[in-house]
């Protein structure tokens, strides 16, 4: 889990994307969020990820304030998560996935934002889902394939 902004606000006042990615499977989740606290990810991990994908083993954080704060600690403890801070610089970390993972999603969204930077939220979910169907090289397998156990699918150009 990890944050990444502040960008330019959305319409919907959006300035954060908050980042999950399945160690195993690759798989990526974004969601655009107002602020960093830790009330706010704790609700949108809470909503968003443990509703639908439970919530695995552990959960490796950086040193983000909003993730080291005895709220979202709390909050952790109360789910009955293992909540994991690596050392800082540490790059045999699980961690260093989702640091590689930010650039890439960065590059992808630059072709598909409005002049005016603020609709990136909204292109969000269709990068994702070409990430999500794109074979990985460590895997050999879509991130999609792997948690679905079937290929995505996608849109046709044929008619």
């Amino acid at each position: 889990m990890d944050l990444t902004g502040p960008y330019l606000a959305t319409t919907r006042k959006n300035m954060h994307l908050l980042t999950f990615i399945d160690h195993v499977a690759k798989y990526a989740e974004d969601f655009p969020i107002p602020d960093q606290t830790a009330e706010t990810c704790a609700r949108v991990y809470a909503t968003q990820i443990i509703t639908r994908h439970g919530t695995g083993s552990k959960l490796i954080t950086d040193h983000v304030r909003s993730f080291i704060s005895t709220f979202f600690e709390e909050t952790c403890r109360i789910l009955g998560i293992r909540k994991v801070n690596p050392s800082s610089y540490h790059p045999s970390c699980n961690y260093v996935m989702i640091e590689r993972f930010h650039p890439s999603l960065h590059s992808g969204l630059s072709h598909y934002v409005d002049s005016a930077n603020t609709n990136w939220g909204i292109a969000v979910p269709f990068y994702l889902m070409a990430y999500r169907a794109k074979p990985n090289t460590t895997t050999a397998f879509s991130p999609y394939y792997l948690v679905h156990g079937r290929e995505m699918a996608l849109p046709s150009s044929e008619t």
